[in-house]
């Protein structure tokens, strides 16, 4: 059941995502790079995307180069050890982020509507305490 509902929430989210992959010319994968960039400047590396996103290294990499390529971002490199390197969005990125997070917002809107503030309150402790759960499991398998 539950991975039925978590298949469920990425194909909407998916096609919640999929007008403005289609206004830019950019794969699902490539929006959800710069966007994950956006969201999360604290998390600017490759191997970021890789962990948080679930992504293959070899998927990232291909991504990465098109969006270096066709000016969507820009490799930095970090003061204090040069095999990190930054993933940075440049102002051509600006207006997908930007969209990007308008539909973000939207479709958790949508996600959670019928639902009272208390009922949302109530989903983000469960969810909390599942992720904690999640942590914990993923770093026993170590």
């Amino acid at each position: 059941m539950i991975s039925t509902f978590i298949k469920k929430i990425q194909a909407a989210y998916d096609a919640a995502l999929m007008p403005l992959c289609e206004q830019f010319g950019l794969p699902k994968t490539s929006v959800d790079i710069l966007l994950f960039l956006a969201n999360n400047p604290e998390k600017q590396t490759a191997k970021d995307i890789c962990r948080f996103r679930n992504l293959k290294p070899g998927t990232v990499s291909l991504h990465v180069d098109r969006l270096v390529r066709d000016g969507y971002l820009i490799r930095g490199a970090a003061a204090d050890d040069r095999r990190i390197c930054p993933l940075i969005c440049t102002s051509k990125a600006h207006d997908v982020t930007e969209k990007g997070q308008r539909r973000q917002n939207l479709f958790a809107e949508e996600l959670t509507r019928g639902l009272s503030a208390a009922d949302i309150e109530l989903m983000r402790k469960c969810f909390g305490t599942v992720n904690e759960n999640l942590d914990r499991i993923g770093r026993s398998d170590k």
